[in-house]
């Protein structure tokens, strides 16, 4: 039961993630399609990106309180602020 309950918290915790791979890829797709060069994200703006994140802001709470909605599963969504729901 333990892997069971593992399983499912790792799958909450990619949902956003896995959502989003699809549309990612549909831009990316369209993208290619105009032509021209695609320019990434360096490692430089990624770092500086990361330096900014904040896991408990009012921003990344909106962002997986959205996603688990969107996913089906926000009612398993808890404020860190906040006691589990029952």
């Amino acid at each position: 039961m333990t892997s069971g309950v593992h399983d499912a918290l790792v799958t909450i915790d990619r949902a956003p993630s896995r959502a989003a791979l699809p549309r990612n890829a549909r831009a990316l797709m369209r993208a290619k399609q105009l032509g021209g060069e695609i320019k990434y994200l360096s490692p430089g703006e990624i770092a500086a990106r990361n330096r900014g994140y904040s896991p408990y802001s009012v921003e990344t709470w909106r962002t997986w309180e959205y996603w688990a909605n969107k996913c089906g599963c926000g009612h398993l969504l808890t404020r860190p602020d906040e006691p589990p729901k029952s």
